[in-house]
């Protein structure tokens, strides 16, 4: 019988993302914590309440910021796609979603572009990338950032050597390498360029990302790539 493909996850993925020619061990080496400060909440509540130009890159926060903030009428709100697109019309009108972009530059430029934007909120977790609001701070953005929630790391050691390894975070990766190496054939798959270009600080092996942010993407990247040397 021929051996099945092996891949490690480091999230756990949505259901129906797989095939059953593939083996998916599903270990989470980060995990997020919401913040439940009431100073926070109130001031959540009250800008649910104001017009603001809203700026999620997370999921997580999108999330949270829904929970207490939504239905804000008076929102514009700048995300990134797929999952935290998703996360926000959970929440939010359709109406309300001034721009989506695939990565945080493609985002920082929508807003800039938008001359009635003169502030956002960044509504963010404990370990947001700065390179989103350091393009708008640049520009003259008044930028208000909420940090909603905590990234924090899980680190486990993983005791067999996989085909392939799916990143979705440059924190994912830090905790990951904390407690493991990998061999030198296992490809490393990453959800998008920002944690690609983290993988290259721990790993001289193959680094793939995926065409879009999405979990299914990278799974077809993973046995587009893994099918050839199988």
């Amino acid at each position: 019988m021929e051996r099945k493909i092996e891949i490690l996850s480091t999230r756990m993925l949505d259901p129906g993302v797989g095939t059953p020619d593939v083996v998916i061990d599903q270990v989470p080496f980060i995990e997020t914590r919401e913040l439940t400060d009431p100073s926070l909440t109130r001031r959540l509540q009250e800008l649910g309440r104001q017009p603001v130009c809203a700026v999620f890159t997370s999921s997580v926060a999108a999330g949270i910021a829904g929970k207490w903030a939504s239905p804000a009428e008076h929102w514009r709100i700048f995300c990134l796609g797929n999952r935290t697109r998703d996360t926000v019309l959970e929440f939010f009108a359709p109406a309300s979603v001034a721009a989506v972009a695939e990565h945080a530059a493609g985002l920082a430029r929508a807003i800039l572009e938008d001359p009635s934007v003169k502030s956002v909120t960044f509504f963010c977790g404990n370990r947001r990338r700065e390179e989103l609001p350091g393009i708008l701070l640049q520009n003259g953005i008044d930028l208000e950032s909420l940090v909603l929630y905590e990234t924090v790391s899980t680190p486990s050691r993983v005791s067999k050597e996989y085909d392939g390894i799916f990143f979705f975070s440059p924190s994912a990766v830090e905790s990951f390498f904390l407690e493991n190496a990998i061999g030198s054939h296992t490809i490393c798959f990453a959800i998008g360029s920002t944690t690609a270009r983290s993988l290259e600080l721990f790993t001289k092996n193959t680094i793939v990302t995926a065409a879009e942010a999405t979990q299914q993407s990278l799974m077809d990247a993973a046995l587009a790539a893994l099918n050839v040397i199988n």
